[in-house]
C-alpha cells in the first residue's frame, strides 16, 4: 500500500520547521510508518539541522544524502512586487 502525506511550515527555524512539517505530515499518514521521505526547502536552510531534525524526528527513514539546493542568479529585468 502507498501512503502519501504531506506537510508544510513557514518557520525560520530550520528545528522548528521541520518538527511542524513533520507532525501535520505524520498525523496525515493515519499510523502507517513512512519509509521516505522528501523535503523541499529554500536556499538559507541550515542542511545539518535539517537532516538531525529529521533523523531524530522520524528514525524510520534511513537518508541517503542531503544537499541544498543550488541558489540560482536574480532574474533580468524588472521585477514588480505588489504592495
Amino acid at each position: 500500500m502507498l501512503k502519501i502525506a504531506t506537510g508544510a511550515s513557514e518557520e525560520t527555524d530550520t528545528v522548528e520547521a521541520v518538527e511542524e512539517a513533520l507532525e501535520i505530515a505524520l498525523e496525515g499518514m493515519d499510523g502507517v510508518k513512512p519509509k521516505a521521505g522528501l523535503a523541499f526547502v529554500g536556499i538559507d536552510v541550515d542542511v545539518a539541522a535539517l537532516v538531525k531534525a529529521f533523523s531524530e524526528a522520524c528514525r524510520v527513514l534511513n537518508w541517503l544524502a542531503a544537499r541544498p539546493m543550488v541558489k540560482l542568479p536574480a532574474p533580468r529585468g524588472s521585477l514588480k512586487t505588489a504592495s
